[in-house]
């Protein structure tokens, strides 16, 4: 929820300066100031964050090395699970069901085995029941 907030006239000054540099606006400096902090702070405790406000430490981002997936592998260990049925197996063993809500657009249906139908949506990779996506916003900024 956007809304007027009160900065100090120090942040303000910073971010005029940087966003200049960067040709952005000052609120969407501040915006991205606010994503980095945000990002910074999943992988770093509170005893390295006042390190690093007090100068005490420095941060090294280092890339996150991973291995390309090949199309083909994925495909064809597809293909041999829905040949052998482990496919069908695997569908037919989940708890829930989850398809389009036609009551509710942009949301979804999770079907229990059942039948018993509940209206929600997924916030963080988990079903969340209800029709107020209020909290995804938040959550996501």
């Amino acid at each position: 929820m956007a809304g007027p907030i009160r900065l100090d006239d120090g942040i303000i000054s910073l971010a005029t300066a940087s966003a200049s540099l960067e040709k952005r606006s000052v609120p969407k400096q501040i915006e991205y100031w606010a994503e980095i902090g945000r990002r910074i702070e999943q992988h770093v405790d509170r005893k390295g964050i006042l390190a690093l406000i007090q100068g005490l430490a420095e941060v090294d981002v280092r890339p996150i090395n991973s291995e390309p997936v090949d199309i083909d592998d994925v495909f064809g260990q597809l293909n041999a699970d829905r040949t052998s049925g482990k496919l069908s197996e695997a569908v037919t063993q989940a708890s829930f069901v989850y398809e389009a809500s036609e009551a509710h657009p942009g949301f979804l249906d999770r079907i229990g085995k059942d039948g018993q139908r509940t209206t929600g949506y997924f916030q963080n990779g988990d079903f969340v029941a209800g029709l107020d996506k209020t909290d995804i916003a938040s959550a996501q900024e």
